[in-house]
């Protein structure tokens, strides 16, 4: 029982959680705070990106000079230069600069939907562990109290050693159960800690399990066009259209440019004189074809990869569907069938061995047997919950309202 306490203890100081509040914290995580305000740093500077793409450069000469028969004295050299490129490179880069802050946001937007459903994931398997422990600590109760019995049977010549060496070994199968689910709670609720970035004790686990789907039915989609929605091929363009950005940088870096010169100079004794000039690049042989070649290849594998993930919706809708309807399913052999049985047969062999109609075995296999049954039945809710929860959060993506 030292773990057990152990265990009770370690959830006692942290504030417990019910199933909206940790999923709606999820999306205030470190990790998904951090990446949203990256992703908005992000469209922000690409505003700030000059559209001239190369500094000013200055040219201040001294010098000294000796003329024969006239004697030394100094003089200055100064120039400015500026390059211009012709090809737009100063909006390709900041053109660029945005796809790069949308990608961001998209990749943002996937990592807190997939943050929410784990959080989803780790809250039920809590709640779950810990609905569990209940159960299997009621029973070791129940098994504790059968043993002192057995003892006094076995004393009084209605027992055997056998008999009394089982009731222990199923006492011991209790204890074990309930340590066991009390250390999943606890897995169970370092991992929702961990995923919601929570500072100090992992939280534990209140309240109810929630109403997904309170009406019964689940809402019909079909996918098609509406895929594009999705956050996932968003995302996946979104990384595309940021190649084909960078593409169009790289051509237009290699494109035309002109570079253009004034300065004057003052020579001993005293002669003045200024220049200007221009100097023109030719986009004749390097067009950036090597840098080119990566980044319209890595567009059509981009491409390629939102196009397989568009497609992959209608049959991963269907099988979530599938799954919520068969969880729906077992929930109710469970619930109607299989929990009702197995406490009637309990409470019948129950009220048999207590008039000495049955015998010890038969009344720790249907205990086991109803035992296995609630915890079923627990597993079985859970379950459901969380396939209607991943349907409807799907669901949303491809509503077209979604944004």
């Amino acid at each position: 029982m030292f773990l057990s306490v152990l265990f009770a203890a370690t959830l006692a100081g942290a504030a417990p959680l019910g199933f909206d509040e940790a999923v709606g914290r999820a999306l205030q995580a470190p990790d998904i705070l951090g990446a949203q305000q990256a992703a908005q740093l992000q469209r922000t500077l690409a505003a700030e990106v000059p559209l001239l793409t190369s500094n000013p450069t200055v040219l201040v000469q001294p010098q000294a000079r000796y003329e024969r028969g006239v004697g030394a004295g100094p003089e200055l050299q100064a120039g400015l230069t500026q390059a211009l490129n012709l090809s737009g490179l100063g909006e390709a880069r900041r053109t660029g600069a945005l796809r790069e802050a949308e990608a961001a946001e998209a990749q943002a937007a996937v990592l807190a939907l997939e943050k929410r459903a784990a959080a989803a994931a780790a809250w039920l398997d809590a709640w779950g562990a810990q609905a569990t422990a209940q159960l299997a600590a009621e029973e070791e109760k129940a098994a504790a109290l059968l043993v002192p019995k057995l003892e006094r049977a076995l004393a009084a010549g209605g027992a055997t050693r056998t008999e009394l060496a089982e009731a222990q070994a199923f006492a011991a199968e209790a204890t074990l159960e309930h340590l066991d689910q009390e250390g999943r709670r606890v897995e169970a609720s370092v991992r929702l800690g961990t995923l919601l970035g929570l500072d100090g004790l992992p939280p534990s686990v209140a309240g109810q399990l929630p109403a997904i789907r309170p009406e019964g039915e689940l809402p019909q989609v079909l996918a098609g066009h509406l895929s594009a929605s999705a956050a996932d091929v968003r995302a996946t363009r979104a990384l595309a259209q940021e190649e084909r950005a960078r593409a169009a940088e790289t051509s237009a870096q290699r494109g035309w440019q002109v570079q253009l010169g004034v300065g004057g100079a003052h020579e001993f004794p005293d002669t003045w004189y200024g220049y200007a000039g221009a100097t023109v690049t030719l986009p004749a042989w390097d067009l950036g074809q090597r840098e080119l070649s990566l980044h319209r290849a890595e567009v059509k594998r981009r491409e390629a990869e939102a196009e397989a993930r568009a497609r992959a919706w209608a049959p991963r809708l269907a099988g979530l569907r599938h799954e919520c309807e068969h969880t729906r399913e077992v929930l109710a052999v469970v619930e109607q069938r299989l929990v009702p049985a197995a406490l009637a047969a309990a409470e019948h062999e129950s009220s048999l061995f207590d008039r000495g109609e049955s015998t010890l075995p038969a009344l720790l296999r249907v205990r086991r047997l109803a035992l296995a049954a609630r915890a079923r039945l627990l597993r079985a809710r859970a379950e459901t919950v969380l396939a209607d929860f991943n349907y409807l959060e799907l669901h949303r993506q491809l509503s077209p309202e979604s944004p």
